[in-house]
């Protein structure tokens, strides 16, 4: 059965994934001689530079999502459909779909990537990945729910295991997010948890490389270690 799509006397262009390359792609391609279709499961766009944001508390999801039909309305010929693709047939130039088949001329994928565990079941088992909405507003509730916690545990090592945070990465988004995390600490836990001891609450970052922000200018590094280390950060590097 074959996805319900018009079949035009134009190329077909199919791009899956509506990230940030899906979507230049399409905006470049939308009103040229191709029919274009854009496949994501989901039909939002999610400004992924903004996850931390979400997840510290500091934005609400809907103010890094946007509907990828309001971006593509006034483009002709440009076709979205929301499912995944199941399976990629090169030979006949088609994907299959819970929605059925999709025919293309030109195949595009800008799928994106998976957080990288490095080959390590533990983490990966334990670990809180960040790399869509849903993930952030999980960390986000896990944070705040750990919170809520603490305050009835009396035995204080036990009380750590709820308050002390560990953020694996010092490239961008772990700098980001050890930085709200203790902006969190400073400015709002003080008003909103006035029973707990903001002492208690250690964020660490574990840095494999000699310095933070690693592949960025000296400069960078250099003020993203000192602006952390004077938020309290505890930082590790190497």
């Amino acid at each position: 059965m074959k996805i319900n799509l018009p079949e035009l006397d134009k190329k077909r262009v199919v791009v899956i994934g509506g990230g940030f390359a899906g979507i230049s792609l399409v905006k470049k391609l939308a009103g040229k001689n191709y029919q274009v279709v854009l496949i994501d499961r989901n039909n939002y766009h999610q400004f992924q530079p903004l996850f931390y944001q979400v997840a510290m508390a500091g934005l609400e999801p809907s103010s890094i999502v946007f509907p990828l039909r309001k971006l593509f309305r006034k483009k002709e010929n440009t076709f979205i459909r929301m499912t995944e693709v199941e399976r990629i047939d090169p030979e006949k130039k088609k994907l299959i779909t819970p929605l059925g088949v999709v025919n293309y001329d030109y195949l595009v994928l800008a799928t994106g990537a998976e957080t990288n565990f490095f080959g390590n079941a533990q983490i990966a088992e334990k670990a809180v990945p960040m790399k869509s909405v849903s993930e952030a507003l999980y960390l986000r509730n896990l944070i705040l729910a750990d919170y809520e916690k603490s305050l009835s545990i009396e035995d204080y090592e036990e009380r750590q295991s709820y308050l002390d945070i560990v953020v694996v990465g010092g490239g961008p988004t772990g700098v980001e997010v050890a930085g709200s995390l203790a902006e969190m600490k400073k400015y709002i836990l003080p008003k909103d948890y006035p029973e707990l001891n903001i002492e208690e609450v250690d964020i660490f970052l574990i840095q494999g490389n000699k310095d933070l922000l690693h592949g960025m200018s000296e400069q960078a590094s250099t003020k993203a270690l000192e602006f952390l280390t004077n938020l309290g950060v505890k930082i590790l590097l190497e």
